[in-house]
């Protein structure tokens, strides 16, 4: 299980992605956004707070305050790209 803000879990097992939420203006993950906005599967954990990462399953996306590099590291999936 993975906390995503607050007392939220999503079972890591239903994860598809987790992306940057300045990634959402990317023109395809705002397709998947605006998607998922119409049939109103967008849930907020941030709690008021400022999106940092936008969590895909395949039926729900969540945005979260935690930022997406904490949530990989948290699923043991973070990867250390040169020079960071």
């Amino acid at each position: 299980m993975l906390s995503i803000g607050g007392s939220n879990f999503i079972s890591s097992e239903k994860i598809i992605c987790i992306i940057d939420y300045v990634e959402k203006n990317n023109e395809i993950n705002n397709l998947i956004y605006e998607n998922f906005l119409e049939k109103n599967k967008v849930i907020d954990v941030t709690q008021g707070s400022k999106p940092k990462s936008i969590i895909i399953t395949e039926k729900i996306l969540y945005l979260s305050a935690i930022s997406p590099i904490t949530l990989q590291k948290r699923l043991g999936t973070y990867i250390k790209v040169e020079g960071e």
